[in-house]
């Protein structure tokens, strides 16, 4: 019985240590992975709904309306972040990465912080960062 009671704690520490590796060096298999599953969440369509103030995208979660024209998820998270940028002089991404998920236009990625990272990154002439995580506006 003392050996199953070793055993155990030895298997989840062996477990977890190999987690950890994964995480910190992964295979090139799963690094490709992930950014195709981020590529993906960028380009599948949804249901959209414009605005009525002539925003790209709301605020709010959608409704499933006639005639709603398909966006792609890119439009909906710039759409919302959009939104949120304009009440609001900064935000930071955690906090946007919430609502994105409240929402549910985010949160079926393998890591919807590094998606969201992405998008970010790659719409940097409508975003900036002060380098402490907060996302404003670039004006101009």
């Amino acid at each position: 019985m003392q050996f199953m009671k070793d055993f155990v704690p030895a298997l989840k520490s062996e477990i977890a240590e190999l987690e950890g590796d994964i995480r910190d060096n992964p295979d090139p298999r799963i690094r490709k992975l992930e950014r195709l599953r981020s590529t993906l969440a960028e380009y599948e369509p949804v249901d959209y709904v414009p605005q009525s103030n002539g925003k790209t995208a709301p605020l709010e979660p959608l409704p499933a309306a006639p005639g709603a024209k398909a966006a792609t998820k890119a439009a909906r998270m710039k759409g919302y972040i959009d939104g949120v940028l304009h009440g609001h002089l900064k935000i930071h991404r955690k906090s946007l990465l919430e609502g994105l998920i409240a929402n549910g236009i985010m949160g079926k990625e393998a890591d919807p912080m590094q998606a969201l990272a992405i998008f970010l990154s790659s719409n940097k002439d409508d975003y900036k960062s002060d380098g402490e995580g907060n996302y404003s506006r670039r004006e101009g």
